[in-house]
């Protein structure tokens, strides 16, 4: 028995045939810009190689034709007839509270999907194309709807007590959004200034010198720039490229982290709306990229002050410890903690969809 799988979004149809006797896909593609200019159809071999064919695809039932039409054809065909296609399965996003498994497609069901393409407008309209199109193709043949909310009932996150559970962390959420960051690098520079102090203390310094200070110190003490004769040893001309290379990049390093952090706020606004869904993954990666973000400024600028420190008494050790501070954000990535600001796009679109659909439900409600 083979079956074929469609899933009809707004501009696109993809497909596989399952072989299921053999327990493999025997052919996979998609057709690609569904009513749009440049549209195509891209589909794998059995030998693995890819192809692609160009053609002016109107509306999704020419697109589902176009599929059977290769499946069958002489050059790329999988199967030599329609007939040989037992059944046919549905990707449908939108069922609503009733289906919370996978059904046999009938009329009551095909409008119950008509009864949900308001929370689904994008979707629900284009999965009932595809199912309307294979049963005028293949009448007879059973038509099997699988849905993305039957999908959220079987995982639990359509469960009342689930549901309520993921609305108090969204709360949470919410109020952790514009709070963590900025307190989490208070904390950052309050221990930064501590440490700094007690580094100073323990080398006899002056402990209320900032690193501006200090530089300044070392520019006169060390390359003598009060006088303006820094010399002519190359080792001297060296050193002062990397002292200055050391101080301006974590300048500008924390500078960027500080807009970045900004970013982050903003971007933290978008899981408003994912984390009541119980979407969490996108919020967790936000929490660990604040993280990243304070830790490695704190690290930066304490062992750019402990450099700083050193430098005085020990250039090149004092070096050695300057660099090292640059290289705080790419060891903290390697140990899972990205400073970098990176979206977590399922969690983007989960929000954004459900805002969007929030807002019709609002509109509507007014009407």
């Amino acid at each position: 028995m083979k079956i074929l799988v469609l899933n009809c979004g707004s501009s696109s149809v993809k497909y596989k045939l399952f072989d299921m006797e053999q327990k493999s896909v025997i052919a996979q593609g998609g057709v690609e810009k569904v009513g749009l200019e440049g549209a195509f159809i891209k589909f794998t071999l059995p030998s693995g190689e890819k192809v692609v064919v160009e053609k002016a695809i109107p509306e999704h039932k020419t697109a589902i034709e176009l599929i059977l039409s290769i499946l069958t054809s002489e050059q790329y065909g999988a199967i030599k007839s329609l007939q040989e296609i037992g059944a046919v399965g549905h990707r449908v996003v939108h069922g609503g509270e009733k289906f919370n498994s996978s059904v046999l497609v009938t009329d009551e069901v095909i409008a119950t999907i008509k009864d949900c393409s308001d929370m689904a407008p994008l979707h629900n309209p284009a999965n009932l194309l595809g199912i309307e199109t294979m049963a005028a193709i293949l009448p007879g043949v059973p038509q099997v709807a699988v849905f993305d909310t039957a999908i959220e009932y079987q995982n639990g996150r359509a469960n009342i007590k689930s549901t309520a559970i993921n609305i108090l962390k969204g709360f949470f959420a919410c109020s952790l959004i514009g709070v963590v960051p900025v307190e989490l690098y208070k904390l950052c520079i309050t221990l930064q200034n501590t440490f700094a102090h007690d580094i100073a203390s323990l080398a006899g310094a002056n402990a209320a010198q900032d690193i501006g200070q200090l530089c300044s110190d070392i520019l006169d003490a060390v390359f003598d720039m009060a006088t303006g004769s820094l010399g002519v040893s190359l080792f001297s001309l060296l050193a002062l490229i990397a002292f200055a290379y050391c101080v301006v990049k974590v300048f500008f390093q924390n500078i960027k982290r500080g807009g970045i952090l900004l970013i982050q706020m903003t971007v933290g606004a978008l899981y408003m709306f994912s984390v009541p869904r119980g979407y969490t993954d996108g919020f967790n990666q936000w929490m660990k990229q604040i993280a990243a973000l304070c830790l490695t400024a704190f690290m930066q600028t304490t062992l750019l002050y402990l450099g700083l420190m050193t430098f005085k008494t020990s250039m090149l050790l004092g070096l050695g410890i300057m660099l090292a501070a640059n290289e705080v954000p790419r060891i903290a990535q390697q140990f899972g903690l990205d400073s970098s600001v990176r979206v977590n796009m399922m969690s983007v679109f989960h929000a954004s969809t459900t805002a969007v659909n929030m807002g019709r439900t609002i509109v509507k409600a007014f009407k």
